[in-house]
């Protein structure tokens, strides 16, 4: 008896090692970590990307601090600034002012 066919995934391959199947979870947890890998070597962050759902820590024009959460994944904007949407606010703030929150940390 022929194993059974498992279905195709119509999408595209941006990591370039993702199977032809559908993934196991184990497989999108790396191809997440190599994403944002990708993401931080092309922002040239010194944090760990930050990403869709992401707790952050946003410095403000006036220098305060805002606890929040990212709604978006960060994306590129034509002059090559990088942004990403926040919750509570409407288009991307600028990531070089939004910083990732470690777990217990309040800042």
């Amino acid at each position: 008896m022929p194993a059974p066919k498992q279905s195709k995934l119509v999408a595209m391959d941006f990591l370039g090692d993702l199977p032809a199947y559908a993934p196991t979870h184990l497989q999108l947890e790396a191809a997440a970590t190599k994403l944002a890998g990708l993401l931080e070597d092309a922002c040239g962050a010194a944090t760990p990307a930050i990403l869709l759902g992401t707790d952050v820590t946003v410095i403000r024009d006036d220098g305060s601090l805002w606890l929040t959460r990212t709604r978006t994944d960060p994306w590129q904007l034509g002059d090559g600034t990088w942004v990403v949407g926040l919750e509570g606010r409407a288009g991307g703030y600028l990531l070089d002012r939004v910083r990732r929150r470690r777990e217990g940390d309040g800042t």
